[in-house]
């Protein structure tokens, strides 16, 4: 390894991010890789199967390594990657990185082939490991591969104190590896546009977060009926997400509860449509049940808008003093909690201050840092 005053490379495996716009995997590693930009002893290649026009390729001082992607019956990319790597292995022309970094659990058996003195990679949490009904052939073949390889591998990051117990307590990875790097936001800086087409006025009620079983979307849903049952002044609910693999029971609970009228659902919205949210809302709900760290939740910390979350994973732990933390899968815990929060504006003020005080724990610059030091250690 280079000494820390010396450059050094390091090639990040970014076929996560490609074409994954939406997801918080790829928009963390899209914005780790632009902070270490600026970082003037770090360069960076970038590995991946397709041409694309990410604005991370269009990076100063970066290159790329694209392996061509040849078609298999299953498992093209990892077969093109075999085919790949195998020969530069064994050539004395293949000088190897001084770190390699996996940004996602989709970690190829034989991944040591790309050499390197240090290899890195994110885990973000045993999440696969906790949550039923997620697993697939391949999710169990990642995992099944880096526990007989864990030797070669330096760091496992979990994005949180409750990711890395997971990941040492569940998953069973050795704890002498497993680190905790925590993400960061900069929603804060961000210029907030107002989605198309959206006119509700300023005091509702946000929710921001894919639809699987696990993130409970239904359960918020229920929670907003049963208030609504109490009173009429209820502000709107505002649902940004998407069914993920045909789950869509917030949207069939929405129609059976006849709430059209009092729920709002966006998708698919820019970082400067997010933003414009959650500076207008007055609660941020986060229902999810198993969160490595929990990215909306913070989001919104950053733009004043406090969170209620589930106090059992890794949301409360983020929104720490800023947030009201409940049994989410009780739909009438949630819903005294946003009741008992609607009824007290001071504490709902006070809470939008810690918001801000404590989003400043989470910084990309902190980020970075620690990673580095990782990363020269």
């Amino acid at each position: 390894m280079s000494s820390k005053s010396e450059s050094i490379t390091v090639a990040h495996l970014t076929n996560v991010i490609d074409g994954r716009s939406n997801s918080g995997t790829a928009r963390v590693a899209h914005e780790l890789i632009l902070q270490l930009s600026l970082q003037p002893n770090i360069r960076q290649v970038f590995i991946h199967f397709q041409q694309n026009q990410e604005s991370i390729y269009q990076l100063p001082g970066t290159s790329e390594i694209l392996i061509p992607l040849r078609r298999f019956p299953f498992a093209s990319q990892f077969f093109s990657f075999l085919l790949f790597w195998i020969p530069r292995y064994f050539s004395s022309k293949h000088e190897p990185f001084d770190v390699v970094h996996w940004h996602a659990s989709r970690v190829f058996p034989f991944f040591f082939l790309i050499k390197s003195d240090k290899v890195c990679i994110t885990l973000h949490d045993a999440n696969n490991r906790i949550i039923r009904g997620v697993n697939t052939f391949w999710t169990r073949l990642f995992y099944w591969n880096l526990r007989i390889s864990v030797g070669k591998v330096d760091y496992i990051f979990g994005v949180s104190e409750d990711a890395c117990t997971n990941l040492i307590e569940v998953a069973k990875f050795p704890a002498n590896k497993v680190k905790r790097l925590y993400m960061a936001s900069n929603f804060e800086r961000i210029e907030p546009r107002r989605p198309l087409g959206f006119n509700l006025a300023p005091g509702f009620l946000i929710c921001v977060s894919r639809w699987q079983s696990f993130k409970n979307v239904a359960t918020l849903v229920e929670a907003y009926s049963l208030l609504l049952k109490n009173s009429e002044e209820l502000p709107k609910l505002v649902l940004v997400g998407k069914p993920v693999s045909g789950y869509d029971l917030p949207l069939r609970k929405i129609e059976e509860l006849t709430l059209q009228n009092h729920v709002t659902v966006l998708r698919d919205l820019t970082d400067s449509e997010l933003a414009y949210l959650y500076r207008n809302a007055l609660i941020n709900v986060f229902p999810s049940l198993n969160e490595g760290f929990g990215l909306s939740v913070l989001e919104g910390l950053k733009c004043g808008c406090p969170s209620i979350d589930h106090k059992y994973t890794s949301t409360s732990e983020v929104s720490g003093e800023a947030g009201i933390h409940v049994d989410m899968t009780s739909a009438e815990s949630l819903g005294e909690a946003i009741s008992s929060l609607l009824k007290d504006p001071v504490l709902l003020d006070e809470l939008r201050v810690r918001s801000i005080q404590r989003s400043k724990i989470f910084t990309w610059e902190k980020t970075v840092k620690s990673l580095v030091g990782y990363y020269t250690s």
